[in-house]
C-alpha cells in the first residue's frame, strides 16, 4: 500500500485481503485498487555463493545467482 498527504488516498495493490480493505474504508479511508508500485530484485551472498531473487508480483523478471563452485574465478557478476 502506499499513503500520501495529498491526494489523501490509500492505494492498495491486489493482494491485500478484502477484509482488510473493507475496515480501513470503514476507518474513513479513501481506499483506491492500483497497479504494483514498484518491483525488486535481490542477491545474497550466502556460503560463498550468490542467491537471487525476483519479486513475484512482476511477471517475467529474472534473478540468477552464483553457485558456490562457479566455474567464474573472479567471483564477481558479469554486467552486460
Amino acid at each position: 500500500f502506499h499513503h500520501q498527504w495529498l491526494p489523501d488516498e490509500l492505494r492498495v495493490e491486489d493482494g491485500l485481503r478484502p477484509e482488510i480493505t473493507r475496515q480501513l474504508a470503514e476507518w474513513g479511508h479513501l481506499v483506491r485498487p492500483t497497479t504494483p508500485i514498484g518491483s525488486t530484485q535481490t542477491v545474497m551472498m550466502k556460503n560463498g555463493g550468490f542467491l537471487g531473487a525476483s519479486d513475484p508480483r512482476i511477471g517475467g523478471a529474472l534473478t540468477l545467482g552464483l553457485p558456490r563452485e562457479s566455474p567464474r574465478k573472479d567471483r564477481t557478476l558479469p554486467r552486460e
